[in-house]
């Protein structure tokens, strides 16, 4: 073999074994605030008017990871929601629960939706705020999995979500 041919054959030996080390992709699922369901407005029953706010509470945040177990070839995602509400004047400081869910979903099919709650207590302070436990997830890392997302809302009523409408959240 002439050197010229052997050191092409030898670099490419070290390319494939280089490969060998390359993770594969990643095809981790995304963890997403719903908008339209970022914000619970509670007020006093029957009225909308700023004297009878309860609270305006948001989802102010989802922070989390995905790692791959190469051997098993699955993802780990684990990830928290964080919650903020404001002691309205119809409250007094009296602690908040709120619900809100998490949903799984695959393309445009929920696979499962679970109800959940998180509390927020004032303690003297216009603001609460809340953050969950980690949540952990597996899924397998194929390219399927680039269709899930996981989606974290309040469970809200349709007067709620008309509430929402007709008042955006700044910067939504």
């Amino acid at each position: 073999m002439k050197p010229v041919a052997l050191a092409a054959f030898a670099a490419l030996s070290i390319l494939a074994a280089c490969a060998d080390d390359t993770p594969p992709p990643m095809h981790c699922p995304q963890v997403l605030r719903v908008s339209e369901l970022m914000t619970d407005p509670i007020f006093l029953p029957g009225r909308t008017d700023p004297a009878a706010e309860v609270t305006d509470a948001r989802i102010s945040g989802v922070a989390g990871s995905c790692v791959l177990n190469k051997k098993t070839r699955t993802l780990s995602l684990s990830f928290q929601a964080g919650f903020t509400a404001d002691d309205g004047p119809a409250n007094h400081g009296a602690p908040v629960t709120l619900p809100y869910f998490i949903a799984v979903t695959h393309g445009d099919d929920i696979v499962t939706k679970v109800p959940e709650s998180v509390t927020l207590n004032f303690a003297g302070s216009p603001v609460a705020q809340a953050v969950t436990q980690t949540l952990k997830l597996k899924f397998p890392n194929d390219r399927r999995s680039d269709r899930i997302e996981i989606l974290i809302g309040f469970q809200l009523s349709a007067d709620q979500v008309a509430y929402n409408a007709a008042h955006p959240a700044p910067g939504s």
